[in-house]
């Protein structure tokens, strides 16, 4: 990717362009002292602090077996999680971006595009199937990377 702005940049399988914007992507990172495997393990474990599902969603192979283990266990969830998981996922994304010096190159050369999670299943951090979603994943990600341009996070 060049400095040029391409418009818009659409991301959802980690195995595919631009799948590095992905929670799946397997960019490991440390955070509180913890290492993680995926921003999605990190994600799902937060719904259950103190817990031993932490700790099994954490060591979980796969993004897609953390995900799975923590909707099983839904009623476990902690009662604020609907609260805090922005700031939760904010600070998963930062810590995997701010980890890998390549990826964090690589946001900041998406200069001004568009990031769009193109999940046609979720309308809260994707577009959904009809593109009218929130996209709240492509926010957070054009947020960190506002703060990394203006040179707020090193």
């Amino acid at each position: 990717m060049t400095t040029k702005d391409y418009g818009v940049i659409k991301f959802y399988e980690p195995n595919e362009e631009n799948g590095w914007l992905a929670n799946f992507s397997a960019h490991p990172f440390e955070l509180d002292g913890v290492e993680w495997k995926t921003v999605e393990h990190y994600f799902q474990a937060q719904k259950f602090p103190k817990s031993n599902l932490f700790e099994k969603i954490r060591n979980s192979e796969k993004p897609a077996d953390a995900k799975q283990i923590a909707k099983a266990n839904k009623l476990q969830r902690r009662q604020d999680w609907n609260s805090i998981k922005i700031l939760v996922m904010y600070k998963g994304i930062k810590a995997k971006f701010c980890n890998h010096k390549n990826l964090k190159q690589l946001l900041v050369n998406t200069n001004s595009s568009l990031l769009v999670e193109d999940s046609e299943a979720d309308y809260f951090w994707g577009v959904g199937k009809n593109g009218d979603g929130k996209n709240v994943m492509g926010n957070l990600l054009m947020i960190l990377r506002n703060e990394i341009q203006l040179n707020v996070l090193r």
